[in-house]
């Protein structure tokens, strides 16, 4: 398992900061934790306000 600071996130977005100070080990961590995460993520539950049709409710 490993520890990811990101900036903000919510059930559908994430931002992490990425600058000039980060070095390529760092930029590997978060290219393959994302990648992690898109692997195994599951679906969005229901009742968050998304109807399906690309609109909030």
């Amino acid at each position: 398992m490993r520890a990811i600071n990101v900036g903000l996130s919510d059930h559908r977005r994430i931002l992490a900061q990425f600058t000039f100070a980060d070095d390529q080990d760092r930029a590997d961590r978060l290219a393959s934790a994302l990648a992690d995460l898109a692997r195994t993520s599951l679906p969005a539950p229901s009742g968050l306000g998304w109807n399906g049709s690309g609109r909030a409710r």
